[in-house]
C-alpha cells in the first residue's frame, strides 16, 4: 500500500494514453473521504463516492486528471480506491492507502507547577494560585469594585512547546482538545461574568483555534463544573513549536462594594500526534504506483 499521513490533503494524479476514442472517466472512493470540489469533474454519492469527469477522450493522445481528496482522522486503517474505469476499460486491482498510526497525549496542569501567567486590562482584578480547588490548587481571579460598570477583562497564560505538554520528540502535532474546570463567587446581583473562552495562540500571541467557547452573560454564583470543547485539528506542525494556551474571564462588577472570585482548575489538553512519514513527503500521487513530485523525467502514462 501507499503510505499516507491525515489530515493532509494529496492529489490524486493520472496520466492516460488513450489507445481508443473514450469517455465516461470515473473513480470510486470511500464514502468517508473528503474531495475537494473542481468544476473538472462531479462528484456523486450514490453508492459511496463517485468522481466523475466528463471529457472525450481520443486515440493517441495524452490526458491528466487529477483530484485532491483527505482522508478520515482514523488510524491505523487502510482504504481502497478505485479502480479507474473508461468505458469498458477499467484498472485490474484497487489501489490501498495506508494510514498512519497516531498517538494521543493528555497533559493534566497542576496549576501552580507549570508559569501560568496572569494579565488584566485595568488592574480591576488580581490573579494568584490558592491551595484550595477541584480537589488540589486553583489559579485564582479576584476583584471588589465600588460602584457599578467597571469591567474587568482577564487570562492566564501558559508558554511553552508541544513537547512540554508530553509529546513525543520529532513526532508531528495535527490536533488538539481542550478542557478545564471553573467555580464563582459573587455577592453582585446585578454584574455577569463570563468564564472562557480557552485558546491556542501562537508564539507571538495572536489567536489560533478557539479550544472551548466562552460562556458569557453569567450572573450569581456557580459551583465546580467542567467545560471542554471539540477537537481543533490543523496542518501537521513540528513538536518543537512554540505554543501559547490561554484562558480567559471577564467580570463586569454591579452596583455597590461588590466582590466577586473565580477559580479554575484541572485544566487540561489532549494532543494528536503522529511519527513523520519516512517515505516521500511531496503530496502528489501517480497512479501507477510512483511517487511523483513535479520533476520527474521517466512517468509513463497508463494505457487501456
Amino acid at each position: 500500500p501507499t503510505r499516507i499521513y491525515p489530515p493532509k490533503t494529496y492529489e490524486m494524479r493520472f496520466v492516460v494514453e488513450a489507445q481508443k476514442d473514450a469517455k465516461n472517466f470515473v473513480e470510486k472512493i470511500p464514502a468517508s473521504f473528503t474531495i475537494e470540489k473542481s468544476p473538472d469533474y462531479e462528484i456523486s454519492d450514490e453508492n459511496g463516492k463517485t468522481i466523475i469527469w466528463e471529457k472525450s477522450l481520443v486515440k493517441g493522445e495524452t490526458y491528466e486528471f487529477s483530484y485532491q481528496f483527505r482522508t478520515p482522522s482514523k488510524s491505523p486503517a487502510i482504504f481502497f480506491v478505485g479502480p479507474l474505469k473508461i468505458d469498458d476499460w477499467q484498472e485490474p486491482r484497487s489501489w490501498q492507502l495506508a494510514i498512519d498510526d497516531t498517538a494521543v497525549t493528555t497533559f493534566v496542569f497542576a496549576a501552580n507547577a507549570e508559569s501560568w501567567a496572569y494579565t488584566d486590562d485595568n488592574g480591576a482584578c488580581a490573579g494568584v494560585w490558592v491551595s484550595s480547588g477541584n480537589p488540589g490548587g486553583s489559579l485564582d481571579i479576584t476583584g471588589s469594585k465600588g460602584g457599578g460598570g467597571t469591567t474587568c477583562n482577564a487570562y492566564w497564560e501558559w508558554s511553552g512547546t508541544w513537547e512540554s505538554l508530553g509529546v513525543t520528540a520529532g513526532n508531528n502535532v495535527t490536533g488538539l482538545l481542550g478542557s478545564y474546570d471553573y467555580d464563582v463567587t459573587n455577592d453582585s446581583s446585578s454584574g455577569n461574568w463570563d468564564t472562557g473562552a480557552f485558546e491556542l495562540r501562537d508564539s507571538g500571541a495572536a489567536l489560533r483555534e478557539t479550544m472551548v467557547a466562552a460562556l458569557t452573560g453569567q450572573t450569581g454564583t456557580a459551583s465546580w463544573t467542567n467545560r471542554s470543547g471539540s477537537e481543533q485539528t490543523f496542518a501537521a506542525e513540528a513538536s518543537t513549536t512554540s505554543v501559547r494556551l490561554r484562558l480567559n474571564t471577564v467580570i463586569v462588577f454591579g452596583g455597590g462594594n461588590k466582590s466577586w472570585a473565580g477559580h479554575n482548575d484541572n485544566i487540561s489538553v489532549t494532543v494528536t500526534h503522529s511519527t513523520p512519514p519516512t517515505g516521500p513527503t511531496n503530496d502528489q500521487l501517480l497512479r501507477h504506483g510512483t511517487w511523483f513530485d513535479g520533476t520527474a523525467t521517466s512517468e509513463q502514462p497508463m494505457t487501456f
